[in-house]
């Protein structure tokens, strides 16, 4: 868990500068204050309750840390718990001894007892008192006071990681992205005349593909390829899980308007029996379900598989080692397959409340300057100086509007990132992104960004940008949520053993046994909770309906 949050954060700095770039040409770099900070010294106390987030303050040595220090006069004392556990903060919180700014997982036990404490500022209060331009401005954007509001009071009290406005994305044209990829190498493609456009759309056609691949017989550096492999860890409860929703276009609504557990959906069935038969037909190896992510990678960094169907974020690593080692073994995004019903694929990606919140203290020695920070990072002055640093020192604009950084920081970045990030610090801060941004980012300049982008390139027409679904978190230490986890664990070891049956009557009783007890185990009532919570949701926002797309 730890390396995977690890690694999203990485993602999640890389998501606003990769991934959203089809936006308006005309966009311009207008870097402007909206305050006076004043000369006097400042510092700012931040915990941060992840044990590996391991960014130091260091504005001697990294360029984006000073320039922060140099437009605000701030000093941040970064601090961070020895273990992943609440351990620290629960203990911070016991003896009501908290610093200016705490950040940690959205929906969190410690976090709420904060709110609910009354132990931090209601944001809105803060930013009508010290930096009132930032609503009139839209620095900060309409939606997020109003969709980040606490379910109980109303009041604002979270910034959230990786916020990406309705508005902002609609005025930027930006697209959505997807986690869920069928890839497959280029070279043994053309040399079998399979076509990636045609020949995975369809779960015939994908197994006759693989079929036609496993009876070639071929080998790459003296190692028989295996015709798929699905990821991650024991490649079952996602590949089969909340991807064969996007490629099944598995809903979750149903015809009424009602939120439903996509689990419960014929749809589910259908994928799972689909996987099933890939293994019965020795298309996916059996060591797949009980290898361990580090096996995955490595069988893929190799070049020993053909198709890999799995999270694109986990394993476009290993996937670009293997092209850097062999040219030719270059794995490319394949139509991906769909159900018998002939949809296209289709995922909604929401306003991105994040997985991590930001709070203010109430025990904070200057909360004024604590807001106007957070706020600034989240400004266009702030956004690309902490993403970017300086025009023309750093960076260039290009004739279409949008922000190139220079050769010799691309040339570092490519060749030893470790250096890059210790000498530029650039996205160091990915609690603060700004999505106005999105529309300035340049195509991706490297070639592993190429490589990267390549990946999800045909899924992205499949997206659909969608809040509604969000929000719907179980409270926190409830005997719901305790459920919800115990269910998920249940389905997670219950999906092996479908896709292991020896038979399609034999899954299906397996599936159909997994239902009834996850029902016992209190699956029906926390889908009743969620769903009025979606009701909600739709109600706020004039809909009847919200899947794909909202609609009436």
């Amino acid at each position: 868990m730890k390396k995977y949050f690890k690694q999203l954060a990485g993602i999640l700095n890389l998501v606003f500068v990769l991934v959203f770039i089809i936006s308006p040409a005309n966009a311009k770099v207008n870097i402007k204050p909206y305050w006076e900070w004043g000369n006097s010294p400042k510092k700012l106390d931040w915990f941060v309750n992840y044990g590996w987030y391991n960014v130091k303050w260091d504005s001697e040595h990294t360029m984006m840390h000073n320039l922060i220090k140099q437009k605000t006069g701030i000093d941040l004392k970064i601090m961070t718990p020895a273990t992943d556990s609440n351990d620290k903060i629960n203990a911070m919180i016991a003896a009501d001894d908290l610093p200016d700014m705490i950040s940690g997982a959205a929906g969190s036990a410690p976090l709420e007892n904060l709110k609910s404490s009354n132990k931090v500022w209601d944001l809105t209060e803060l930013i009508r008192k010290y930096c009132p331009k930032a609503f009139s401005e839209s620095v900060i954007p309409p939606s997020m006071p109003r969709n980040m509001a606490d379910r109980k009071d109303g009041k604002w009290y979270e910034y959230p990681t990786g916020y990406e406005a309705p508005e902002n994305l609609k005025k930027n044209g930006v697209k959505p992205w997807s986690n869920a990829i069928i890839v497959a190498r280029q070279d043994f493609m053309k040399k079998l005349n399979i076509n990636p456009q045609t020949d995975f759309k369809t779960q015939d056609k994908m197994i006759a593909t693989l079929k036609k691949f496993k009876n070639a017989n071929i080998t790459y550096k003296g190692v028989k390829v295996t015709p798929l492999l699905v990821g991650p860890e024991g490649g079952a409860w996602e590949a089969f899980g909340w991807m064969a929703d996007t490629f099944f276009a598995i809903p979750s609504e149903d015809n009424k308007g009602n939120l439903i557990d996509t689990r419960t959906h014929p749809k589910k069935l259908e994928a799972i029996l689909f996987g099933r038969k890939l293994y019965a037909e020795g298309l996916i190896p059996k060591e797949n379900f009980t290898f361990q992510r580090k096996q995955i990678e490595e069988k893929l960094a190799s070049g020993t598989v053909f198709a890999f169907m799995g999270n694109k974020s986990d394993y476009q690593g290993a996937m670009w080692t293997a092209y850097q080692q062999d040219k030719n073994a270059k794995y490319i995004a394949a139509e991906p397959v769909r159900s018998k019903d002939g949809k296209d694929p289709a995922y909604t990606y929401g306003i991105g409340h994040g997985w991590a919140v930001t709070l203010i203290s109430k025990k904070s020695k200057d909360p004024a300057t604590a807001i106007r920070f957070i706020t600034w990072m989240y400004s266009d002055e702030g956004a690309i100086l902490q993403e970017f640093g300086v025009e023309n020192k750093t960076f260039t604009v290009g004739k279409d509007g949008k922000i190139y950084l220079k050769k010799e920081l691309l040339e570092l970045r490519e060749k030893n990132y470790t250096e890059y990030q210790k000498k530029y610090g650039f996205g160091d801060f990915w609690w603060f992104p700004n999505d106005r941004n999105a529309g300035r980012y340049p195509p991706p300049q490297n070639e592993s960004d190429v490589y990267y982008e390549s990946l999800t390139s045909l899924m992205r027409k499949y997206g659909h940008f969608n809040e509604l679904f969000e929000r719907l978190d179980l409270p926190a230490g409830s005997t719901l949520a305790t459920n919800a986890q115990q269910i998920d664990t249940y389905w997670n070891n219950q999906v092996p053993k479908m896709l292991l049956a020896k038979s399609d009557a034999e899954a299906r009783k397996i599936y159909t046994e997994t239902i009834a007890k996850m029902k016992k185990m209190g699956l029906d009532e926390i889908v009743k909770y969620r769903n009025q919570l979606f009701q909600a949701n739709k109600k706020k926002a004039g809909y009847k309906f919200a899947w794909p797309e909202p609609h009436n």
